[in-house]
């Protein structure tokens, strides 16, 4: 899964995490709440660039 943006002027940042998924049909919340259907995803490595807070 791969979240990315782009700041102006053009600064490129993202978010990237490789691993298995899992699709689950009927999940439910921590609180017990029903989600209904997800894809849970099993990280085995996450990267990411571009998000330092210095400009």
């Amino acid at each position: 899964m791969v979240i990315d943006d782009v700041l102006p002027p053009w600064r490129p940042r993202a978010v990237m995490v490789r691993g298995d998924g899992e699709t689950l049909t009927e999940a439910v919340g921590a609180g017990g709440e029903p989600l209904g259907a997800i894809i849970r995803i099993h990280p085995v490595q996450v990267l990411s660039w571009g998000l330092d807070t210095t400009a």
